[in-house]
């Protein structure tokens, strides 16, 4: 969660797909919380998605380039330091974000998750492809899992309620649609180096427009969610 630069930062608040809600109210239905909080809120995005469920919703990321683009709301309050976690919580989200915490990290989080709280695990991977055949790219694969969830792990007091994945799809400009691309951490790289252009993304910006039948993309995502149970 330590390797997202400022740039990443802009090219996520610049845009971000409109899945949080869709996979939030899937996953949650008409529950509602006191206190969330929410590991790796990045710049926020899934944070204030989750105001819509919560009372008050603490973000919290160690990065603080992304705390630094992050969205601001009046339910919202955004930490960067572990040792500030010192408060209970009804509801636990790892949004994104639970790929790159260890097992040791996630037991502290679930520690000052109440009894009886719930613990959520959602995530979404957008299909590319299409775009980067058209950007003369072969697949760029990634180590990234965007199933996983608590099931890696042992807790013997966390307990699945359900677990589901659902396709959906959304439209964006081209200069959405970059954003998304360079906010992609195994394409972004691929992607400078096989454009050699001093400016990539108005190049990318460029070679998409000339392909664009439409004013916009539409885009497939695979959507992912697990709702756990603490117990006593």
């Amino acid at each position: 969660m330590d390797d997202y630069s400022i740039d990443t930062s802009i090219n996520y608040k610049a845009y971000r797909p409109p899945l949080h809600h869709i996979i939030l109210r899937r996953c949650l239905n008409d529950l509602f919380f006191n206190c969330a909080l929410d590991v790796g809120c990045g710049v926020g995005i899934s944070t204030v998605a989750l105001t819509e469920f919560s009372k008050k919703v603490i973000g919290f990321d160690p990065s603080k380039q992304m705390l630094n683009e992050a969205l601001s709301n009046e339910c919202v309050q955004y930490i960067s330091e572990l040792k500030n976690l010192n408060f209970d919580y009804d509801l636990l989200c790892f949004f994104g974000s639970l790929f790159y915490i260890n097992e040791t990290s996630i037991n502290q989080y679930i520690s000052n998750l109440i009894d009886g709280g719930s613990l959520i695990c959602c995530d979404f991977k957008i299909d590319y492809q299409a775009v980067l055949n058209i950007l003369g790219l072969n697949s760029v694969k990634s180590n990234y899992n965007h199933q996983k969830n608590l099931d890696h792990y042992g807790n013997g007091r966390i307990n699945q309620k359900k677990s589901e994945q659902f396709d959906t799809h959304f439209t964006c400009t081209t200069a959405e649609l970059s954003h998304l691309l360079f906010s992609e951490h195994h394409l972004k790289p691929k992607l400078i180096a096989h454009l050699d252009s001093k400016h990539p993304f108005k190049e990318i910006i460029n070679q998409l427009d000339n392909h664009l039948t439409s004013d916009k993309w539409t885009l497939k995502a695979s959507c992912y969610f697990s709702v756990y149970l603490k117990g006593k």
